[in-house]
């Protein structure tokens, strides 16, 4: 279904436990997969959250994956953005989480390595340097 720049609309769903707490939060909603020039996916996900510990609140979540070149070497420059909403008892939170990752596998000779596609695990030796950001409004 490509209507201009929106690729697809499909429903999502994410069940959300552990993580040192007894919290587990259902989240569902509707995504939508964008063509973004120089991007091979870069998604939109809205999501009304079922928190069990906290009142109930919404998320948008972005994610992107952009490979490029620089010489030989293959990167892809990935990762995601969370938006949750505040309420009665909660403030809003914004995370971030930028990653850039080296397919060594065209930087190094590893025999049997194949470095097609970043974004494929199998075949591929990635090395990232993830970076996180996380601001929550102190109470």
């Amino acid at each position: 279904m490509q209507r201009g720049a929106l690729k697809d609309v499909s429903l999502a769903g994410t069940y959300e436990f552990g993580g040192g707490t007894n919290a587990t939060n259902i989240l569902t909603g509707v995504s939508f997969a964008w063509d973004v020039p120089g991007t091979t996916y870069f998604n939109s996900t809205f999501y009304y959250v079922n928190n069990s510990e906290i009142a109930d609140d919404l998320q948008m979540t972005l994610t992107w994956g952009a490979p490029f070149e620089v010489g030989a070497s293959r990167f892809l420059f990935d990762g995601y953005i969370d938006y949750s909403t505040s309420a009665s008892d909660h403030d809003a939170e914004f995370h971030f989480n930028p990653q850039l990752k080296l397919d060594l596998g065209t930087t190094v000779a590893v025999q049997g390595c194949s470095t097609q596609g970043l974004t494929t695990p199998t075949g591929t030796i990635n090395m990232a340097f993830p970076t996180a950001l996380w601001i929550r409004k102190a109470r």
